[in-house]
């Protein structure tokens, strides 16, 4: 198994986010985290990705913003909906501001 550590930018929108994984998982890689940081000075986004080996993609991840004003509980609860399995949850920058954003599959 190999692990992918990538860095995305802080300016790019959730779509391009999104798209930019789907990309890489068709090529063999699986989501597992997502987090912020800094690459070169800037605040940036990072992504760790493993190699997956003879395996089908997996459905296609999605991407969702979940609103930081939420209580905890409240927050929680729209993670473990009925319909989505979620693989991560944290802070990305998107269009160059930190958001709560969860990874998932449905």
């Amino acid at each position: 198994m190999s692990i992918s550590l990538e860095i995305l930018s802080s300016s790019a929108s959730l779509a391009q986010h999104q798209s930019w994984i789907r990309k890489k998982e068709e090529s063999g890689f699986k989501l597992i985290s997502l987090s912020t940081g800094q690459a070169n000075g800037k605040p940036s986004n990072l992504l760790t990705l493993w190699q997956q080996h003879d395996i089908e993609p997996p459905v296609p991840i999605r991407l969702e913003i979940i609103d930081s004003a939420l209580s905890p509980i409240q927050q929680e609860e729209r993670l473990n909906s009925a319909v989505r399995r979620t693989v991560c949850y944290g802070t990305l920058y998107v269009d160059d501001k930190l958001e709560n954003v969860v990874g998932y599959r449905s």
